[in-house]
Order: structure tokens, then C-alpha cells, then sequence
């Protein structure tokens, strides 16, 4: 319903070697929140990896289109 708590979308920024840090990309089934955490520690088991965390997707105050992340939340795994 469109009274979901769409608190539950989940994704991961991680730094690299010689990089920036980066939102990864992911598609919607990975973004539970057990999804974000299994990848994040996955990432963070890699050398090139220097630190990663997990983020919390919301939606804005602003408008835009909050359709998006209920599509997201709906199709997580």
C-alpha cells in the first residue's frame, strides 16, 4: 500500500584504494537491509576495499516520484 514503511530500502557506500567514496549501484531485490549488510561485509572482506557502510534510502520532502522506492521495497528479496 502507499502507507508502507519505506524505511526498509538499504544500499552501501564503500571507499576503494585510490578512490573516492561510492553509493554501489544495486538493484531493488538486493536492497533489504540483510541484503546491504551481507554485501557490505563482503566488500570489506576485499583488500582493495579500505571501508564500507550501509545506508538507509528515503524518500524526499521535496516531490519527485516516492513510487520508485516502493518498487524498490517490493521487489527485495
Amino acid at each position: 500500500s502507499m502507507t508502507e514503511d519505506l524505511t526498509e530500502i538499504f544500499a552501501v557506500v564503500a571507499e576503494f584504494k585510490n578512490e573516492a567514496p561510492i553509493l554501489m549501484e544495486t538493484e531493488g531485490r538486493h536492497t533489504s537491509r540483510a541484503a546491504a549488510f551481507a554485501r557490505r561485509d563482503r566488500l570489506l572482506g576485499e583488500s582493495r576495499c579500505i571501508r564500507a557502510c550501509v545506508v538507509q534510502i528515503t524518500a524526499d520532502r521535496f516531490g519527485g516520484n516516492d513510487l520508485l522506492l516502493h518498487d524498490m521495497k517490493r521487489i527485495q528479496e
